[in-house]
């Protein structure tokens, strides 16, 4: 039997272009795992104890999941290619009879992902500001009579750590 986490995880699996490394199952078990961080990132009540998350995840709420997964997932590409197995490599470039192989440096991979890594953590941290100004109240008065808070600007009051 599907249910609505199967279908998202598998349409997911299909917008990151079915990578290697990376299956539907290996995500919906890791968003299982870490529905807990959501709940603290969004300041949602989501519980994943059954193999299913309850109550189902809103579509700005699993916005917010995603760029989680993205994030996550750059920063170990990041690492394999900057590990151990960074300097197995044998060559870079071969040159024989006027034609030559190139294949990039593990380090260049690491940085190209840190690149990725850094602009998810951007979008990471926008929808998390639009999903809690949208979701959240002031925690006190005090903020608006200082003049931030929802008063003056929604977001600055909202900081995201992980």
């Amino acid at each position: 039997m599907s249910n609505y986490l199967e279908d998202r995880c598998s349409q997911f699996y299909e917008e990151l272009g079915n990578p290697s490394g990376v299956s539907e199952a290996y995500i919906k078990n890791w968003f299982i795992s870490n529905v807990g961080a959501l709940n603290l990132l969004i300041n949602t009540n989501y519980s994943g104890v059954t193999g299913i998350i309850n109550p189902e995840i809103s579509g700005d709420a699993m916005i917010v999941f995603k760029e989680f997964f993205l994030k996550k997932y750059y920063d170990r590409q990041i690492s394999l290619n900057l590990g151990a197995n960074a300097y197995n490599n044998d060559w870079v470039e071969i040159s024989e009879e006027g034609t030559k192989i190139r294949r990039p440096a593990k380090t260049e991979i690491a940085k190209n992902y840190q690149v990725l890594s850094e602009k998810t953590q951007n979008n990471l941290d926008y929808y998390v500001k639009l999903f809690r100004s949208n979701t959240a109240l002031p925690l006190s008065q005090d903020i608006q009579e200082v003049g931030h808070g929802p008063a003056s600007d929604p977001l600055s009051y909202v900081h995201v750590h992980y």
